[in-house]
C-alpha cells in the first residue's frame, strides 16, 4: 500500500468514526445506541485504546441497564458483544 492509499483509509477510518461520534448526538432507541457504541469501540480499538475502552464501558452499561428493565429483550446479544471489547 502506497502513501496516498494510506492516507485514504485513514481518512476513511477518521470520517468512520466522526460519523459514529455525530450520530451519538442524536436520540434514539437504546439497543441502536448500543450498537453505536459498540460500533465506534471497535472502529477505535487500534487507534486510541483508552477511548475505545470507555465507548465499550457505556455500552455495556447501558446493556445491564436495558437488561434489567426489560430481560426479554436482545440485549444479553449485545452484551456478550460488549464483554467482548
Amino acid at each position: 500500500m502506497n502513501t496516498a492509499e494510506s492516507q485514504l483509509t485513514v481518512d476513511a477510518l477518521q470520517e468512520k468514526i466522526a460519523h459514529l461520534k455525530r450520530k451519538l448526538d442524536k436520540p434514539m432507541k437504546a439497543d441502536e445506541r448500543i450498537n453505536t457504541l459498540n460500533a465506534l469501540a471497535w472502529e477505535l480499538r487500534f487507534a486510541d485504546s483508552k477511548e475505545s475502552l470507555r465507548y465499550a464501558q457505556q455500552a455495556y452499561q447501558l446493556c445491564e441497564l436495558e437488561f434489567e428493565i426489560n430481560p426479554n429483550s436482545g440485549t444479553r446479544y449485545q452484551i456478550a458483544i460488549a464483554r467482548s471489547l
